[in-house]
């Protein structure tokens, strides 16, 4: 820990997210217009659902990474995005950021779609469907208030001329496609520091690249397999519907005084993984998706829906996001600050270990 505990803006007592948290909690307090994530568990959707902020999960490769050592990589690094405070600057962002680059062999081409024109909002939703999924057929644990919001949120597309209806797909498997996948990226970025610094890093770390490294190359081929199974399931339904609406978190933020929620929607958990598993439901898909604020519950801490549309199709999801937004501005808001609780970071300079160089 080099500047101590990221706060939240919105309440200082409980967690920013992550793992891009210091980011979120940066735009949404105004210290700057826009931030960039990588996200494989959520990195750029849980930070945007825990601080009010609107963040896109593009399609891997839609935004180039260079330099990287995993070039054909669409896992450990490759699926970077915006974090920002409202649609519109999402489209600014990825107007600049997107399209292919030689220097990244996983980059893809835009194909003539115009996200700037997308966020602006001037495309009518009159026809399109949308899934409202739920805790996606028991998988997730979800927060009865989170689930009323999110809810709330994907019914409001019918006032957008959509038509809504609770569905899902089977997810069930979700846990072991994790395995593998999960335990590739871990191997992939941290194997070599954790030979060498040990020492330096968390417990959790610890045992998650641990038990990555415990893992056979038939175990990752295995998931790999059940990854391509379970792509075809939420393909085939996707045939049906344009968008799926889901929780990015199935909890509000928690207190950063509690590594982990105890339990959640009266289900305990024990893992980091079990708590944001939402975000890796759609992961592993490689479809394109965009978190957006849908409400506060009643103590105050925001809550945030995922916007999953098809195949590439970042401009719509852009689209819905935008329209969603202006059906609810009071939702796209930034928080009311308590300066007087924020701690002077000149405390960095006596943290041991750490070398400030002037």
């Amino acid at each position: 820990k080099i500047f101590g505990t990221t706060r939240n803006p919105w309440d200082v007592n409980v967690t920013a997210g992550g793992s891009s948290g210091g980011s979120g909690a940066a735009v949404a307090a105004a210290m700057a217009p826009l931030a960039l994530g990588t996200d494989l568990g959520g990195s750029i959707r849980i930070p945007c659902s825990f601080n009010n902020l609107t963040g896109l999960r593009p399609s891997p490769g839609r935004i180039p990474f260079y330099p990287t050592d995993y070039g054909w990589d669409t896992l450990v690094e490759h699926i970077q995005g915006p974090m920002v405070r409202c649609v519109s600057d999402v489209g600014l962002a990825m107007k600049v950021l997107s399209g292919p680059d030689d220097r990244d062999p996983s980059s893809i081409p835009c194909d003539g779609m115009d996200f700037h024109k997308a966020a602006l909002g001037q495309q009518k939703l009159n026809g399109r469907r949308v899934a409202y999924v739920g805790n996606i057929g028991g998988v997730i644990p979800l927060d009865q208030e989170v689930e009323k919001l999110v809810k709330e949120g994907a019914y409001a597309f019918e006032q957008l001329g959509c038509d809504v209806e609770e569905a899902c797909f089977d997810a069930s498997d979700i846990q072991d496609i994790i395995m593998g996948t999960r335990g590739f990226g871990m191997v992939a970025r941290y194997a070599d520091r954790y030979d060498k610094h040990k020492d330096l890093m968390t417990s959790q770390l610890i045992n998650q690249v641990s038990a990555a490294l415990d893992l056979s190359v038939r175990d990752v081929v295995r998931s790999e397999r059940l990854r391509t199974q379970y792509w075809h399931k939420v393909r085939r339904f996707m045939e049906n519907f344009d968008y799926i609406v889901a929780p990015v978190v199935g909890a509000p933020p928690f207190r950063l005084d509690e590594p982990l929620p105890k339990q959640v929607g009266g289900v305990a958990v024990d893992r980091f993984q079990d708590v944001f598993l939402s975000t890796y439901v759609f992961s592993v898909t490689g479809l394109p998706m965009i978190s957006v604020p849908c409400g506060l519950t009643k103590d105050g801490r925001p809550v945030g829906m995922q916007i999953i549309a098809r195949r590439h199709r970042e401009d719509q999801a852009i689209e819905a996001a935008s329209a969603y937004e202006r059906l609810a501005p009071n939702l796209f808001v930034r928080p009311t600050m308590d300066l007087t609780v924020l701690k002077p970071v000149s405390e960095a300079l006596t943290t041991p270990g750490v070398t400030i160089k002037k």
